[in-house]
């Protein structure tokens, strides 16, 4: 749709811009874009470009980035190059003001605001509205300015799209296209269909060993003790379970922050030290099995967070009634696993890889084969390896096949590419294309909005680009010096 799209905006914008720039070279409209000086950068006939605005525009957006990157910081070379995007932004702006004025478009402020801000129901005018934008755009003043600049905008872009025929013939086709389903016959292939069992060689399981090393990981891993404090570890439980629990943990605080050791703070107060010999980030031990972990926030995340001797801050059990403190006395560093702790991985994963080769490899002769007519679809039916399926009414957001596969589906107009679906490989045959019914008005309206506001973005792409060149700019814009010039 997107190529079908931008195909039928360049055509139409060809036409109209011939007709245009006909007309603009009999305006006669020549004024210059000149140099103006230290604070006001250019001006474009009487309007003025200062450097205030390009300052006001960088700023925005440095705020913008530093919002999603604290810290960030910004190079002379990137300095440099969001003044100039500043001033390209302000300068297609500008040069489109002053044709609108040129074209005599005009709106008044009054009149814009009666309509967008009057509420359908009661017929007045949404004050608080109102008054919120207002204040959005610092002022009346630049508010009133940015609405009708907007609007004349608006306006010329409309009034481009709008010379634009046969919009809607276009878009009923798009609006087919898009709405119509198939039924297909989906041919799937498994490495039952070849013959897989060759024997690997030793320098094949190295290399291929040494071009993977990245998916034969072994994580980082801790070993960690800790004291839990609950009702259990108590050995007089009072009356308040909670208070008692609460005590203690205090009391173990109160040790280790005098220096004592984890081990001699546990048999003061008759705690017990209880250990994790192995976890990941994950949760898993070495064996791949999870770790049973007490019930007390951010315990996992405060194992990882944690240097390796620290003793870590106190933690809490969402119902307050469980305290503990963890030290990491290991840390065992990600490493990449050796061949000979991967070996038997490796060779499957090799004997898997070369499958899925000669599968791709055979199952793309077969389509070949099938799309020239040399064979037939029915010649694999009941082949090992092959199961043959009829798929009716398979439309484009149907999730029973893979949606780049029915991509290639709908690109197909007999057989299909073929895709890779996990251990299978995947076709299709396309035995019928259904066309809707009826046509859903609303459908069909946002497909011809659509096409419009493409052609629209194209248009003025292109008109603002023509302008550039029948403007004679000279701007001097001052780059952001570096530390060595």
């Amino acid at each position: 749709m997107t190529k079908f799209v931008n195909v039928l905006g360049k055509f139409f914008v060809v036409i109209f811009l011939g007709i245009l720039i006909l007309g603009l070279v009999m305006w006669g409209i020549g004024d210059v874009l000149k140099n103006k000086g230290r604070t006001s950068v250019a001006e474009i006939g009487n309007t003025t470009i200062n450097a205030d605005e390009i300052d006001q525009i960088v700023a925005q957006q440095k705020r913008q980035f530093t919002m999603g990157n604290p810290g960030g910081e910004f190079s002379p070379e990137i300095e440099n190059y969001l003044r100039q995007s500043a001033l390209r932004q302000i300068v297609n702006t500008k040069l489109l003001e002053n044709e609108l004025h040129n074209l005599g478009i005009e709106f008044e402020a009054e009149h814009i605001i009666n309509k967008d801000y009057t509420d359908a129901k009661t017929g007045e005018v949404d004050e608080e509205a109102l008054q919120r934008d207002i204040a959005g755009y610092g002022g009346e003043d630049a508010f009133v300015n940015e609405l009708v600049k907007n609007k004349k905008l608006d306006a010329l872009e409309s009034s481009m799209t709008s010379i634009v025929p046969l919009l809607d013939s276009y878009a009923k086709k798009i609006y087919s296209h898009n709405n119509q389903t198939r039924d297909i016959k989906l041919i799937k292939f498994n490495s039952n269909f070849i013959d897989s069992n060759a024997s690997l060689k030793d320098s094949d399981i190295l290399s291929f060993y040494n071009d993977r090393k990245g998916e034969y990981i072994s994580p980082e891993y801790r070993s960690v003790n800790y004291i839990l404090v609950d009702k259990s570890s108590l050995k007089n439980p009072s009356d308040d379970i909670a208070e008692a629990v609460y005590e203690t943990a205090n009391d173990l605080l109160d040790k280790l922050a005098e220096g004592a050791s984890l081990a001699d703070s546990a048999k003061e107060l008759n705690l017990n030290i209880q250990r994790i010999e192995s976890i990941d980030a994950n949760g898993k031990d070495r064996s791949g099995n999870f770790v049973k972990l007490p019930e007390l926030a951010n315990f996992q995340s405060m194992i990882f967070s944690s240097n390796q001797d620290e003793i870590s801050d106190l933690l809490e059990s969402q119902d307050g009634l469980s305290y503990g403190v963890i030290v990491v006395d290991n840390i065992m560093p990600e490493r990449v696993k050796s061949l000979d702790e991967v070996r038997g991985k490796v060779s499957e994963d090799l004997r898997d890889y070369n499958a899925m080769n000669m599968l791709f490899e055979k199952v793309n002769k077969i389509k070949a084969a099938l799309s020239s007519g040399k064979t037939s679809l029915s010649s694999l039916v009941g082949q090992n390896g092959v199961e043959i399926s009829d798929v009716p009414n398979l439309d484009k957001d149907s999730k029973k096949l893979p949606a780049q596969f029915i991509k290639l589906v709908f690109d197909a107009k007999n057989f299909s590419e073929t895709f890779p679906d996990g251990n299978n490989i995947i076709m299709a045959k396309v035995e019928k294309i259904n066309e809707p019914e009826a046509i859903d008005e609303i459908k069909l309206l946002d497909v011809r909005s659509g096409i419009q506001d493409q052609i629209s973005q194209e248009i003025m792409m292109q008109y603002v680009g023509y302008l550039a060149t029948k403007y004679k700019v000279n701007v001097t814009l001052p780059s952001v010096q570096t530390e060595s010039e």
